[in-house]
């Protein structure tokens, strides 16, 4: 994976996988994932401490073109049952605490900042 800079628009980086990756169809997809920056996933692992933040949004890719759990943690390169379980259980709820950022309702801070 290569990531690069994009300092024309607001979002910071974008991430692009080299040549692809294939569907379970086996078709090849190129993946566009812009870095998200309003969501609180674990940056290592709880047990072994292995950084796992970086697979997330490419785990979520893998899974919205029809892989499989186990398979997608494979692609992504997860192994360890314990890393594994780290993607597995997180539930993303930053949409719902987001509701409740009272700077932003009182106009001190910009949506998406």
């Amino acid at each position: 994976m290569i990531l690069f800079p994009d300092l024309a628009s607001s979002q910071c980086c974008h991430l692009f996988t080299e040549g692809g990756v294939d569907t379970p169809g086996g078709q090849q997809v190129f993946l566009h994932l812009p870095l998200v920056y309003r969501m609180i996933i674990p940056v290592r692992c709880f047990t072994c401490g292995k950084v796992i933040g970086n697979k997330y949004e490419v785990y979520v890719e893998y899974l919205k073109n029809d892989f499989k759990e186990g398979v997608a943690l494979d692609k992504v390169g997860l192994k360890r049952y314990c890393c594994r379980r780290m993607l597995l259980t997180h539930v993303d709820l930053i949409s719902k605490l987001l509701n409740y950022n009272t700077l932003a309702k009182a106009g001190y801070v910009k949506e998406g900042e």
